[in-house]
């Protein structure tokens, strides 16, 4: 939030913080964290800046299949599939 408020008579205390970088969010802390945007359960609110930071870095890790190269032995395994 560029430090101007929703509503004339909101304040600062009335939005939650940025549990990253400390700055106001967009969040008001009466409302529920399904309705929110960059809400993490467990850690907090982020404000819109770190989310996307955030989801920058949280790119999905490619999944590796794996076929034995002696199937009675699983010790010498070669990869078959990156996806």
């Amino acid at each position: 939030m560029s430090q101007e408020l929703l509503r004339e008579s909101d304040t600062d205390s009335d939005y939650d913080r940025c549990v990253r970088c400390g700055k106001i969010t967009q969040a008001k802390k009466t409302e529920h964290i399904d309705y929110r945007t960059g809400y993490i359960e467990g850690a907090g609110q982020l404000c819109f800046d770190c989310t996307q930071q955030v989801e920058e870095i949280a790119q999905p890790r490619p999944t590796i299949y794996y076929e034995p190269a002696n199937p009675s032995d699983h010790t010498d395994n070669r990869i078959i599939k990156v996806k």
